[in-house]
């Protein structure tokens, strides 16, 4: 598949999507069409570990060959085999397939929130990841079935092998879609992919602590595993203030196959990783925030190399991305020009501090 046929499939997804709408405000639609993107990529990479299992008992050769029926069900059906490969275990009722049997059925809205819940109780660690929001929405049971249609789409089942890469690379798409429909306000969980890969670009990201206080919906983190050389060799720590965007971010990262302990908080006002020190700081923070909460820090905080203002974020965001360096790491990020000639008295003296120190 070439790059241009991915751009020209996954487009023609979205415009299909997009005319679902129906009755939910733009800016929200993305809570109601991205999980079910994620929804089948967990079924699929289930379905596919399943099939793995039913055919390793039954080779002569493995470790696991029995001739009894009853072992190989307990085999195939054991928790601990789809964990030891990272495969969530998805219960009948969470399958895609029982969804998209089940779409045109008046009460698929209660099904799909089901599917969620199920989900979280068989996974503990997708707690708070899978939003329960589709029965409370004014979503029509006729859109929601459309929307199931979609991703039921040969080119996303579990029997094709790329199925997998497929449906990551489709919720990305997605989510610039998305960003780019809600002008400046999709800013705040999506950074362009260009601007992203030239930080990746800059800062050579190979082994070590990656981490980004601002996260969004984990792009930094994707773009930084597929730079690296060696699979597995970076680890990510995400902060971000958006109960919502924490869950798309959440879910970004596992479809692409990473593990980032991404927390909720305010970076500035409630650090969730006081400790963490990183080989890599990589963000897009808001720009010029006012009122941020100055007031509320500390004297003694010790992020501070100088003082803050209440009138502008963007010094507090650089000292906080400094704190967090270990003694050889680098940051990387993007700021509002204003903040290189910036002469209000606070920012003047860190931006002094921070270049006579270097």
């Amino acid at each position: 598949m070439t790059v241009k046929a991915d751009i020209d499939f996954q487009k023609d997804l979205f415009e299909a999507a997009n005319k679902m709408r129906g009755s939910v405000a733009p800016a929200d639609y993305k809570h109601y069409v991205l999980p079910l993107i994620f929804l089948r990529y967990l079924s699929n990479k289930y379905e596919q570990r399943r099939k793995e299992l039913e055919q390793i008992v039954k080779d002569p050769g493995s470790d696991w060959y029995t001739e009894d029926d009853e072992m190989r069900q307990i085999i195939i059906t054991d928790p601990d085999q789809y964990k030891a490969e990272n495969v969530f275990v998805v219960p009948e009722e969470a399958s895609w397939s029982y969804i998209m049997k089940n779409a045109k059925q008046p009460n698929i809205k209660e099904i799909l929130d089901n599917a969620m819940k199920r989900l979280e109780e068989e996974n503990p660690e997708l707690e708070g990841i899978l939003p329960r929001i589709y029965q409370g929405s004014n979503l029509p049971p006729e859109n929601v079935a459309g929307l199931i249609e979609i991703f039921s789409r040969d080119v996303f089942s579990a029997n094709t092998d790329d199925s997998v890469d497929i449906l990551g690379r489709t919720y990305e798409y997605f989510i610039s879609s998305f960003a780019a429909s809600e002008g400046n306000r999709g800013g705040e969980f999506f950074t362009p992919s260009s601007i992203v890969k030239l930080l990746v670009a800059m800062l050579e990201p190979k082994s070590g602590i990656v981490f980004d206080p601002a996260c969004g919906s984990g792009g930094m983190f994707i773009q930084s595993e597929e730079y690296a050389p060696n699979k597995h060799a970076l680890s990510f720590y995400g902060q971000e203030n958006v109960v919502t965007t924490v869950r798309l971010g959440k879910m970004n990262v596992l479809l692409h196959g990473i593990n980032a302990e991404i927390r909720l908080g305010d970076s500035l006002l409630n650090d969730q990783f006081p400790d963490l020190k990183a080989d890599y700081v990589i963000a897009n923070p808001p720009f010029n925030q006012k009122d941020w909460g100055a007031d509320r820090l500390s004297k003694n905080d010790p992020r501070l190399i100088g003082p803050v203002t209440n009138s502008n974020a963007n010094y507090m965001w650089m000292q906080h991305f400094l704190y967090h360096l270990n003694d050889t790491g680098t940051a990387g990020f993007v700021m509002a020009n204003g903040a290189m000639t910036t002469n209000v008295k606070e920012e003047k003296e860190v931006r002094q501090k921070l270049v006579d120190e270097g």
